[in-house]
C-alpha cells in the first residue's frame, strides 16, 4: 500500500517539479485561470505535502535513493523560484494570492527544516526577503491570519524580527474566538460548513504551536496540548466522513483540492494524535480507499500528466473565481502522513476496515461522542498571550 501512495504521490507532482527543476515552470506549465498566480500555489502546496516524506532523509533503499533525487530537485527550485536572475523567479509581492501560497511553502519548510538548512547563505538571504515582503498584505479576519502568523513563526525561528500584529492576531482569534466547539472552527467569526478545518486550519495551527512551544516567546506547552485534543476530534470526524466506497460529503467551497480534503486526517496520523478507538491502520485503510477512488478516474490527469481542474475529472463548474491550477495541488497533502517511516505500525499492520464500512456491512461500531472543554480555558489563554506580548514588546521585536 506504501508503494501505491509513493507512486500516486509522484505521478501528481512530478510533471510540475520537473518543471521548475529545469527552469521551465512560467514556460512550459499550462496557463488556464489566474495562471499568474499558479506557480507558487502549485510549489508551495507540493513542497508542503512531500516535506514530511522528505523529512526522512536518505539510506540506501530504493524510496531512500528516490528522497535524495527528489529534494535534490526541490533545493534547486528553492533557488530557482527566489533569485530574480532565474527565468522562474517568482515576486512575492505581487498580489495577495502570494501570501497563501508563500505560507504553505514555509510550511513544508518547517516540516522538513533541511529544505531551507541546506540551501546556500545567498538563497537564504533570497528567500527570507521574499518571505518578508509578504508582510505588506493584511489578512482578511478568516484561515488567512494563519498564512501570516505561520510566516512570522519561521521568520522569528530564522532569526529575524518579529511583528507582533502578524504573530498573535490568529492565535488570540482561533484560540479565544473562532472555535465553535467539537473540534471544529470558524472560518473567521461565522462557522461555514466546509473543509477548511482540514485544508488550512488545523495542520497549520498544529504546525504554528509545534515551533512556538520550542521558542523563547514563552510556554506555548499548553495551548499546544489543547489544540492536539481539537485536531484529534477533527480527525475522527474526518474519519466517519469517508464512505465505504472512498468518498467524501460535497460541502463548501474550493472542492477543487480534490483528495487534500483530508490534509488534516493524514496530518494528525502523521503526528500519532488519533483517538485510543481509531488504529493507525484503520485511517491508512479509510484513506487508501479515497485515493485509489482517485485514480479510477484518469481525466483527474491532463495528456501532459498536469492534474486537471475539478473534483473527478475536469470539472470547471466547481472552480471558483480565485481558483487556478496550482490549487489541484493541495492534493499531494494528502499524503502528509508518508512521514512516518515504513516499519511504523500505520504502514505496518494488517489492513482493518473504517468506520462506514464496517457499519454499512453489518458488523459493531464504537459510538460518536462530542469533545467538550473544560471551563475557564479562555481565561487562562487570554492572561498567557497578554504575558507572551509584553515579553516580545519589551525584548524580542517591534511592537
Amino acid at each position: 500500500m506504501r508503494k501505491l501512495w509513493i507512486d500516486s504521490l509522484f505521478k501528481i507532482c512530478l510533471p510540475i517539479l520537473d518543471l521548475a527543476n529545469k527552469n521551465q515552470l512560467k514556460e512550459k506549465m499550462p496557463k488556464l485561470k489566474n495562471s499568474e498566480q499558479q506557480y507558487l500555489e502549485a510549489l508551495g502546496r507540493i513542497i508542503c505535502g512531500i516535506a514530511p516524506w522528505l523529512n526522512l532523509g536518505d539510506d540506501e533503499t530504493d524510496e531512500g535513493v528516490l528522497r535524495k533525487e527528489i529534494k535534490s530537485k526541490v533545493l534547486n527550485i528553492l533557488t530557482n523560484i527566489v533569485n530574480p536572475k532565474e527565468a522562474d523567479y517568482i515576486d512575492f509581492n505581487q498580489r495577495k494570492q502570494s501570501l497563501v501560497d508563500a505560507a504553505y511553502l514555509v510550511q513544508g519548510l518547517i516540516r522538513c527544516p533541511s529544505l531551507f538548512d541546506e540551501l546556500t547563505i545567498d538563497t537564504q538571504k533570497n528567500l527570507l526577503n521574499e518571505l518578508k515582503k509578504t508582510r505588506e498584505f493584511i489578512p482578511p479576519e478568516t484561515n488567512w491570519l494563519l498564512f501570516a502568523t505561520i510566516i512570522e513563526v519561521f521568520l522569528y525561528s530564522k532569526g529575524e524580527e518579529i511583528e507582533n500584529s502578524r504573530l498573535f492576531p490568529a492565535l488570540d482569534k482561533f484560540i479565544n474566538v473562532y472555535y465553535v466547539g467539537d473540534g471544529m472552527y470558524g472560518d473567521g467569526n461565522y462557522f461555514h460548513f466546509d473543509h477548511y478545518n482540514s485544508f488550512v486550519i488545523h495542520p497549520m495551527l498544529t504546525d504554528i504551536l509545534e515551533v512556538l512551544k520550542e521558542s523563547e516567546l514563552g510556554d506555548y506547552n499548553n495551548l499546544y496540548k489543547l489544540q492536539l485534543l481539537r485536531h484529534k476530534r477533527y480527525a475522527e470526524i474526518l474519519e466517519r466522513m469517508i464512505s465505504p466506497e472512498g468518498t467524501w460529503p460535497l460541502v463548501g467551497r474550493t472542492l477543487s483540492c480534490r483528495i487534500g480534503v483530508f490534509h488534516a486526517l493524514s496530518h494528525a496520523a502523521y503526528k500519532k494524535n488519533l483517538p485510543s478507538d481509531l488504529k493507525p491502520e484503520q485511517i491508512r485503510c479509510a484513506l487508501n480507499s479515497v485515493l485509489e477512488r482517485f485514480l479510477q478516474n484518469e481525466n483527474n490527469f491532463s495528456k501532459d500528466g498536469v492534474l486537471t481542474i475539478g473534483l473527478s475529472g475536469e470539472q470547471h463548474s466547481i472552480a471558483e473565481d480565485y481558483i487556478s491550477l496550482g490549487s489541484s495541488y493541495h492534493a499531494v497533502t494528502f499524503f502528509t502522513a508518508l512521514g512516518l517511516p515504513k516499519d511504523d505500525i500505520f504502514w505496518a499492520n494488517p489492513d482493518v476496515p473504517w468506520t462506514t464500512l464496517r457499519a454499512f456491512s453489518g458488523d459493531s461500531v464504537n459510538l460518536d461522542h462530542a469533545y467538550d472543554e473544560i471551563t475557564g480555558t479562555k481565561v487562562i489563554v487570554k492572561k498567557l498571550f497578554k504575558q507572551l506580548q509584553t515579553l516580545i514588546s519589551n525584548k524580542m521585536g517591534k511592537s
